[in-house]
Formats: structure tokens, C-alpha cells, sequence
């Protein structure tokens, strides 16, 4: 069930998602206190070895793909729609059912609305390109919100590359140079690779999740629980790097988490050798079926134990 953000809409997500003023819409009830020191990774190992993530050679257009011009629909209203190999200029807005976007490029954003009306929307080795230091558009999510699989997409140039509300697959993709617009030192944006704040059924499988390291940005993936609590969420197999903490894991909010899954996630030293700014992850909730096992920090293959709750 999508609480508030099926009652008020998608304005709601832009207000949580994006301020105009280049605010962080709510996200620093999470961040406002002085951070302390998080639990240090334990067993010390060696350096986990390269492996391969997403990147250029794995996501967005396919390099033999020869993309023709686009010129509409923008707003996608009949169901079953396919649209393959496609160079388009806009933003694609989906009303309706199995619509499936692949090997095309989209210059704008991917919009499934929020209140899950248009389920099973396959976007598949699609490359989405922000506006970069635009302050107008840079904040919005690349992609959103409800009813969506994105396989193998090539995020790049936005404030957020995700934002997730019920019924969402993120896998093999790779979401980089997020932007961050506004003075970061007096009030910018907050900007994340995956953000959600509160919702059901989300798998997040195998991505290279980069959030940079400008200085206000917040995390590679933030849950924070602020308009309603998670539930059945897996997040698997990715790699995290940068943001205060790379990882909220699912607290930071009122409403918290449960049967939410931390499986097999590599924490990356990109920027620092423990993740994030003040480390690894923070904010977990223990119990309520929810699980953390198998994450590991790439700069020493020490296991990072369970956040503590804040």
C-alpha cells in the first residue's frame, strides 16, 4: 500500500524528491544530528579483487544499436507499447500497462507515476541522461516511481538516479555523475543514486551505485522511512560508493522496516576506504524479519557488521 504518496500524488514526490530552492525535501530529519562514529568493520581479510560491475560495456544502448529519431508519443497511453532503438529528446511519461522501453537513449526522465496504475513498465538497456548542472531539472530522479524493472540502464547527470515508492526492480545497472546544484555548502541539493522514502516490494540486484563525493551528497542508496515503512525488500549483490553514509538502510523516519534484506553488497573505496564519509551504512532496524549478511568493505574484505539503528 503507497500511503501519502498515492493521496497527494506525484507533486508529493517532487516536493520530497527535489526543493526548488535546492533544499533536501525532508531528508535531513535523517541528517541533522552530528554524526557519530559507526561500528568498525570486523575480520580483517584481504582487498577483494576486481570484479565486474556495470559500467559503459554492460548498460545503456547497446554498441551495435543504430538509434532512430523519436518524435512521439511522449506520454505513453496504450497498453503494450514497445518502444526499441530509439534516440529520444523528452521526458516519457507511462500511462499505461507493458510498456517496454530498451536499447534507446532518453535525454530526460522515465515517469510511471506514483499510485502504481501503470504496472510492468520494462525499461531495458536504456541510457537516461539529466541535464547535468542544470539547477531547473538537475534534482528530479532519472527514474520513478511505481510498477517498474530497469535492466542494464546507464544513469548519468542527475540529481537522483531512482526514486522508488511499490513494486520496483533496479538490476545491472549503473547509475553515476550525480549532480549536485546550489551552493553545497550552504544549503544545496541532496542527492542520492536510489532513494526511496518508504514503500513495498523492491529488489535492488547487482547495480554499481556511485554517488559522488560532493559534499552534500547524501548516500549511493537512501532508504529513509519518513512517508510510510518498508517491506519486502532485497538488496543484493550491488556496489556502493559515496554519500555521508553510503547506505540509510532503512530507518532515518518514524515508520521503520521489516523483511528487508541486505545480502552480499560491497561497499566501495572510490572516495573513501570505508564507503562513505562517516562509513559504511547506518540506520538499520534489527528483527521484524530483516536480515544483513555476507557485506563486505572493498578496500580490506572485512565484513561490515550490522548498522546501528541511528
Amino acid at each position: 500500500m503507497v500511503l501519502a504518496v498515492v493521496v497527494v500524488g506525484i507533486s508529493v514526490w517532487n516536493a520530497a524528491y527535489r526543493s526548488p530552492e535546492g533544499g533536501d525535501g525532508g531528508q535531513r530529519q535523517a541528517e541533522s544530528a552530528e554524526p557519530t562514529e559507526p561500528t568498525e568493520p570486523t575480520e580483517p581479510n584481504e582487498p577483494i579483487p576486481p570484479q565486474v560491475w556495470p559500467d559503459e560495456s554492460n548498460t545503456g544502448v547497446p554498441a551495435s544499436t543504430v538509434l532512430k529519431p523519436y518524435d512521439g508519443p511522449f506520454t505513453v497511453t496504450t497498453a503494450g507499447t514497445v518502444i526499441d532503438g530509439y534516440d529520444i529528446n523528452g521526458t516519457l511519461i507511462i500511462d499505461a500497462s507493458d510498456v517496454t522501453i530498451k536499447n534507446s537513449r532518453v535525454t530526460g526522465r522515465i515517469d510511471t507515476g506514483d499510485a502504481n496504475k501503470n504496472p510492468r513498465t520494462m525499461i531495458q538497456r536504456v541510457e537516461i541522461i539529466g541535464p547535468y548542472n542544470s539547477a531547473a531539472d538537475g534534482g528530479f530522479a532519472a527514474v520513478g516511481y511505481t510498477g517498474f524493472t530497469c535492466d542494464g540502464c546507464n544513469v548519468r547527470g542527475w540529481g537522483k538516479g531512482f526514486a522508488l515508492s511499490e513494486d520496483v526492480v533496479v538490476k545491472n545497472s549503473w547509475v553515476h555523475d550525480i549532480v549536485v546544484h546550489g551552493d553545497p555548502a550552504n544549503g544545496g541539493s541532496h542527492n542520492e543514486a536510489i532513494i526511496s522514502l518508504g514503500g513495498s516490494n523492491f529488489q535492488i540486484l547487482n547495480n554499481r551505485l556511485d554517488a559522488g563525493d560532493a559534499p552534500n551528497v547524501s548516500a549511493s542508496l537512501a532508504m529513509y522511512s519518513q512517508m510510510e515503512a518498508f517491506n519486502n525488500v532485497l538488496v543484493q549483490g550491488n556496489l556502493f560508493d559515496g554519500g555521508g553514509y553510503c547506505v540509510y538502510a532503512g530507518l532515518g523516519g518514524s515508520y521503520g522496516a521489516s523483511n528487508t534484506k541486505f545480502i552480499d553488497n560491497t561497499f566501495g573505496n572510490k572516495y573513501s576506504s570505508k564507503c562513505g564519509g562517516y562509513g559504511p551504512a547506518v540506520a538499520y532496524e534489527s528483527g521484524n524479519g530483516n536480515a544483513w549478511t555476507g557485506n563486505v568493505l572493498q578496500s580490506s574484505g572485512r565484513k561490515v557488521p550490522p548498522p546501528r539503528s541511528e
